[in-house]
């Protein structure tokens, strides 16, 4: 909005940022199921540090343009695709099914209370120190994830077995979503309706 005082080119920016998520979010959770979520959050956490920073760098030396504004909303939109389903799923990698009502009401506070707390610091650091000292920090606290992730003691993750890649598994989730009928092929077998043959 700095750049071109343009509430179309805002628009845009939030159209390139969440409409990878929405159109591809199912994808994500499939890539979510098919890899070890660990190492796959803490590719996209890095991605997400390397593209903070990056963003960071161009703001103090005033070489961002408008056209790169664009580019990291869709990088990121693309990221975050696959970010957030692998992290939700994580939760569950962390504490088993015993705690995971209890570790998701966890899971959303703390998500509302950044989401609180994060643009308070951002706009007080923004009037301090300008733009891109906020981009850093963003860098910082998406590394300290990656960090994290790395020291996790791997034994005492609740992981289960990845899923098996087959034709059809986004048709699936949505067919469970909506509680339609779905088939298809396991070895000769048909299973209908997954919300309640399961």
């Amino acid at each position: 909005m700095q750049l071109t005082d343009s509430g179309l080119a805002l628009g845009i920016t939030n159209a390139l940022q969440f409409g990878p998520l929405v159109f591809f979010g199912l994808y994500g959770g499939v890539i979510a199921d098919r890899f070890d979520r660990r190492r796959l959050l803490i590719v996209t956490q890095s991605a997400l540090a390397l593209l903070a920073a990056a963003i960071g760098l161009l703001v103090a030396t005033d070489l961002i343009q408008l056209w790169m504004i664009w580019v990291a909303a869709l990088l990121l939109g693309l990221i975050m695709s696959i970010d957030k389903p692998a992290l939700l799923a994580f939760v569950k990698d962390l504490v088993g099914e015993a705690d995971l009502p209890n570790a998701l009401a966890l899971n959303n506070a703390m998500i509302s209370s950044g989401r609180m707390i994060g643009p308070v610091i951002s706009g007080l650091l923004i009037a301090s120190f300008g733009m891109a000292p906020s981009f850093f920090v963003n860098a910082i606290s998406f590394g300290l994830v990656v960090l994290v992730l790395m020291i996790l003691d791997v034994a005492r993750l609740h992981v289960t077995k990845p899923a098996e890649r087959r034709l059809g598994q986004v048709r699936e989730g949505l067919s469970y979503i909506f509680g339609k009928t779905v088939f298809y092929a396991d070895r000769d077998r048909h299973v209908r309706d997954l919300r309640h043959g399961l």
